[in-house]
């Protein structure tokens, strides 16, 4: 079975935390993954607390690995990058972020796990493609996807990608 990840925004919040509404969604999304065969064995987040709540639901109570470059938040042409809550944050272009926090990713997960990979704005996005560019696919980075709301996200695997909402 080919390694499976799911990109995600962190699910709906108020005062940085998921609140019942997020749950819930974030349950819908779930039960559609799992009918894909996705469970995730490692969750990788921001350190914000929204973030790692998420990466907690997703992965059944597990405590996610935090990665300050994932508290970057952004728009498909341009990230600020923090690395961490309290650190000042440095600005870079969307395809450059995803190469960077992609490649920190990949080194915290054992290469055959499933994993969930929660963080901020467009970051499941960017991140999806860079790794579906990494794994052979050809990705348009000009495209200008939604801006995807709390919660939702991208399940890849392989070469192949589905992409997640709430609302459907």
């Amino acid at each position: 079975m080919s390694r499976m990840i799911y990109f995600t925004r962190h699910g709906y919040q108020d005062e940085d935390r998921v609140t019942e509404r997020g749950l819930a969604q974030l349950a819908l999304i779930q039960e559609r993954l799992v009918g894909y065969g996705f469970q995730p064995v490692l969750g990788v987040s921001s350190p914000a607390r929204r973030c790692i709540e998420t990466a907690r639901f997703f992965t059944g109570g597990q405590e996610p690995t935090i990665l300050g470059t994932l508290h970057a938040f952004g728009n498909i042409k341009h990230y600020s990058v923090s690395n961490g809550l309290n650190k000042p944050p440095r600005t870079m272009s969307a395809r450059e972020f995803a190469q960077e926090a992609l490649s920190e990713v990949l080194s915290v997960a054992p290469a055959s796990s499933s994993l969930v990979v929660v963080g901020h704005d467009s970051t499941a996005d960017l991140l999806a493609w860079e790794y579906l560019e990494r794994s052979g696919r050809s990705m348009d980075w000009r495209m200008e996807r939604r801006y995807p709301n709390q919660g939702e996200g991208v399940l890849v695997t392989g070469t192949t990608y589905e992409l997640f909402s709430h609302a459907t």
